[in-house]
């Protein structure tokens, strides 16, 4: 992925603290983060031994449907990632009981 560095480093901007650091201020912060935490120390992740599957959750959440509307449910949910993410609303509030 190619930045315009031309277009980022002739941003002009006044003395305003309101809008927050600079953009070369926050290129420096997220390199020194990259440094201190590498992308590759993200693959170390694991899942919770005790997790549901995420597939099984949104099957839960067809109960109470009309089964005949759960199929269009779906569809919808497919068409795009804002789409997903707006019909498995229930899943993203899920929380698992605490033990």
């Amino acid at each position: 992925m190619s930045t315009q560095r031309g277009k980022i480093h002739s941003i002009r901007r006044g003395a305003s603290s309101v809008m927050g650091p600079s953009v070369l201020e926050r290129m420096s912060a997220g390199k020194a983060l990259r440094e201190k935490v590498p992308r590759s120390s993200h693959a170390e992740w694991a899942a919770h031994a005790d997790r549901r599957d995420p597939v099984e959750v949104l099957r839960n959440s067809d109960h109470g449907r009309l089964p005949e509307l759960v199929p269009i449910r779906y569809g919808r949910m497919r068409q795009s990632p804002f789409a997903f993410f707006r019909g498995s609303a229930w899943l993203l509030a899920f929380r698992p009981p605490l033990p």
